[in-house]
């Protein structure tokens, strides 16, 4: 089964499918990043990519949500978005203060 396909089966856990789920729950992968990318009143929104050396699909996805505080914990945060990607090399300027 490919890193995409198990993604896509893994159950939710206490706060539905997160990075923490995967990472418990798929053999043989690397999380290389895990980006916060916004928030809402009671959640906060994260963008995880996993690696698996020598899959069909050797980079995935995952949009999840996370509570914002133990508060919400156990809530219902929807289905995460599951998609393939891929590597891309980017050219970052930034300024220092001279």
């Amino acid at each position: 089964m490919s890193l995409l396909d198990e993604l896509k089966a893994v159950e939710p856990g206490y706060n539905g499918v997160t990075a923490y789920t995967v990472e418990d729950e798929v053999d043989n992968i690397d999380k290389v990043s895990d980006e916060y990318t916004g928030e809402g009143r009671w959640e906060t929104y994260h963008t995880a990519v996993f690696y698996r050396e020598g899959d069909a699909t050797p980079y995935v996805a995952l949009d999840y949500a996370e509570p914002a505080t133990e508060m919400q914990d156990g809530q219902d945060y929807g289905d995460p978005t599951i998609y393939e990607v891929r590597p891309v090399e980017v050219t970052v300027t930034k300024y220092q203060k001279v």
